[in-house]
């Protein structure tokens, strides 16, 4: 049985409450993922804001952070204005490349859902 957040069609928005377990309600996740309380979130997008370089693909964008796989660094960010997702590969450093830190767009949270587990086994 999938996890209705499984369920939406490819880009239906769908709002991610902060404490959803995840993992818990999918096996189709993977297990290293979990959300983030407003306080993490706010440290994490302070982070990525610190990071980010002028022509960056969310230079001046409006996120949230909704998720964080701990041992990859890798945060997931809802766009605030769009339907889309992104998933950061923090580097804990200023950036000055516009490639980095490194980012993989999805239409909207569902899509990452539907995506990630595969795109986590080419890493």
């Amino acid at each position: 049985v999938l996890h209705p957040l499984l369920q939406r069609p490819p880009g239906a928005h769908v709002p991610v409450p902060y404490f959803a377990d995840w993992y818990a309600a999918s096996p189709n996740l993977q297990a290293n993922w979990m959300t983030v309380d407003p306080e993490s979130g706010q440290r994490l997008l302070a982070e990525l804001k610190r990071e980010l370089p002028p022509g960056h693909v969310l230079h001046g964008q409006r996120l949230r952070a909704v998720g964080r796989s701990r041992p990859q660094d890798n945060v997931l960010f809802e766009s605030l204005h769009q339907q889309t997702a992104f998933v950061v590969h923090l580097t804990w450093s200023t950036e000055t490349d516009p490639r980095w830190p490194h980012t993989i767009a999805f239409d909207s949270i569902g899509h990452f859902f539907r995506q990630w587990p595969r795109e986590e086994l080419d890493d």
